[in-house]
């Protein structure tokens, strides 16, 4: 999996950690949700600010800050809460982030605005709605001076206190605010000639966090004080620290002027040679971020691109750094935005299912905008469950969900499995689908399932089972639910340590049962093996050595009139008294005379 730093960023240009390059047909999300009467949403920040597991949504919006609560069940949809905070007139909100700063286990929000920067400590909740303190100030901006800010324990010399830091456009600087556990800051050392676009991460592997701002890096030295190692030349307003390549240290991107540049880390604060892909039209960006979306192993970049109407573009990654120039695009909000508007984009896992989830701030729709993952999934089916030895069963597997109107169509394979055992190479994906023939030359009960396997070799889905029974030619393929199968207990031997165990199987019709009738016992508990009969043949049936899944057999040649029986003896070898339960399967021989 990837590795990522995750950090409560203003305009969400920071990474999410998330495992599930190719290319699905449509669509990566389920139908958008929107959630309305959010007048001039532009940010947002996630987590659980009323403390009931469940990510929320905080979003920014004019001078306010809405709170959206999710629901438990379903997963993944929210109740607006309305504006629960002021940031007071004329503070616009620009810039949101979260945290507990006090250390109550309380979500706090910090807010940067076209006047300055506010933060509010979280005071639980009443009747599940979050409450919070009054506005505190951080620090005031001249007009419109505040910009983006990161919150993360900066100054490692103080027990991991959350500190925070202010891009301020008159000082061309970040400034440093340093927390004292309980709510409080101190005014650090600023990060001089720092550009526009925060991110956070340990770019060189010493466990302390580093910033990097506008188009320099700089290593923090653990007591919130920072060392600029390198300047990487490039200008943007959304930056990320995320691990894009193969390998496990943090790269530097950026996303500005309709391209991507990933800078690769080389885990010691320096960089390689930048990678650049064009994303085309989308050079209206006003948010960005990243998450492995289809579950492949690779960080794809996620942004909002404003226009006419704006849309949520995904440009998927290759794991080298590149990304896919044709990226899935849908429609982000409710109502066409404006070019230029700062609609922000988050991401997190909201509903649970390991894939994250995108939430888009519309200004000019007065929306937020909720785009909820569909995680890899894969179905087989079988042509028939029921078939004689070397029949040839035609087994189909589907990625992904069809009524969903969403197949995966490039660079994806299906392997195909009986038991353990891989059916051959992997089967390439046509249309979203992948076909094996199955012919079993073995008689006995076989369980079959597909699993979805990404370009980069790891499994991301694994279908249901699908049981077959096969028997030998001879073998009457007639209804079996008349065979009454009976296991008597079973004696344990302590000289050999062998279990022994009757089996008795009893015509429960009112009509004879032509033989003959072939026998298989599947599902066995753990650990159990069984010794005797490995394999035989009796009468027109038999049952070879080793076949797949079934652990023996056995024919009874003759007829089996009504409320006759016949029985054998099987011993195996488990490791407990409780490990001998299994299941009996009546394969063969019902015949209707």
């Amino acid at each position: 999996m990837k590795t990522m730093q995750t950090f409560a960023t203003a305009f969400t240009a920071a990474a999410l950690a998330f495992s599930g390059s190719p290319l699905f047909s449509q669509v990566l999300f389920a139908p958008r949700a929107d959630y309305g009467n959010i007048t001039g949403a532009t940010v947002s920040t996630i987590a659980d600010f009323n403390k009931d597991r469940l990510p929320d949504i905080a979003v920014g919006a004019g001078t306010s800050v809405y709170i959206l609560l999710q629901n438990s069940n379903p997963r993944g949809t929210f109740i607006n809460q309305g504006a629960v905070l002021s940031t007071g007139a004329g503070n616009n909100v620009i810039a949101i982030a979260s945290g507990d700063l006090n250390g109550d286990g309380n979500q706090d929000l910090v807010v940067s605005t076209t006047n300055g920067v506010f933060y509010f400590l979280g005071n639980g909740n009443v009747s599940g709605i979050p409450t919070f303190g009054p506005a505190q100030t951080l620090t005031s901006c001249s007009a419109n001076s505040c910009g983006t800010l990161v919150v993360g324990a900066f100054n490692t010399s103080n027990n991991q206190y959350l500190d925070i830091v202010v891009w301020e456009e008159e000082g061309v600087a970040a400034a440093v605010y340093i927390g004292n556990g309980t709510g409080g800051f101190t005014s650090g050392k600023p990060v001089t000639h720092c550009g526009t676009g925060l991110a956070a991460g340990d770019f060189d592997g010493d466990g302390i966090l580093d910033l990097l701002c506008g188009q320099k890096v700089f290593l923090g030295t653990g007591n919130a004080t920072f060392t600029n190692t390198a300047t990487l030349g490039q200008l943007s307003y959304f930056n990320m620290a995320a691990n894009f390549t193969t390998g496990a240290s943090l790269d530097a991107a950026m996303v500005y002027a309709g391209v991507a540049v990933v800078f690769p880390g080389n885990g010691n604060g320096t960089f390689g040679l930048p990678l650049t892909t064009s994303l085309g039209d989308a050079n209206e960006t006003s948010g960005a971020g990243a998450g492995d979306f289809n579950s492949d192993g690779n960080l794809d970049l996620a942004i909002y691109n404003a226009g006419s109407p704006g849309t949520l573009d995904v440009f998927l990654g290759e794991g080298s750094g590149l990304f896919q120039t044709t990226p899935v695009s849908l429609q982000a909000c409710a109502a066409t935005s404006t070019e230029g508007a700062s609609n922000a984009v988050t991401m997190a896992d909201l509903n649970g299912d390991g894939v994250p989830d995108v939430v888009v701030s519309c200004n000019s729709g007065n929306t937020v905008s909720v785009f909820l993952s569909v995680p890899p999934s894969v179905f087989l089916e079988a042509s028939q469950t029921n078939a004689l030895v070397d029949q040839s069963i035609s087994l189909t597997a589907v990625a992904g969900s069809p009524a969903q109107g969403y197949l995966y169509v490039e660079g994806y394979e299906v392997q195909f499995y009986a038991g353990g055992t891989a059916l051959g190479a992997p089967s390439s994906l046509t249309g979203g689908q992948a076909t094996l023939p199955f012919s079993p030359s073995s008689a006995g009960v076989y369980t079959l399932t597909a699993a979805l396997i990404a370009p980069n070799g790891s499994t991301v889905a694994t279908s249901g089972a699908i049981t077959v029974v096969v028997s030998r030619t001879g073998c009457a393929t007639n209804d079996t639910a008349k065979l009454e199968i009976v296991p008597g207990t079973a004696h344990y031997n302590r000289t050999t340590g062998v279990f022994s165990q009757k089996v008795s199987v009893t015509n429960t019709s009112s009509r004879r049962i032509a033989g003959p009738i072939e026998m298989a016992l599947s599902n066995l508990g753990a650990g159990v093996r069984v010794v005797n009969p490995a394999g035989f043949t009796s009468g027109a049936c038999g049952f070879p050595s080793g076949a797949p899944l079934v652990d023996m057999g056995v024919c009874a040649g003759g007829a089996l009139g009504s409320g006759h029986s016949f029985s054998f003896t099987v011993d195996f070898v488990a490791p407990s008294a409780s490990a001998i339960t299994y299941t009996p399967v009546a394969v063969e021989g019902y015949a209707s005379r």
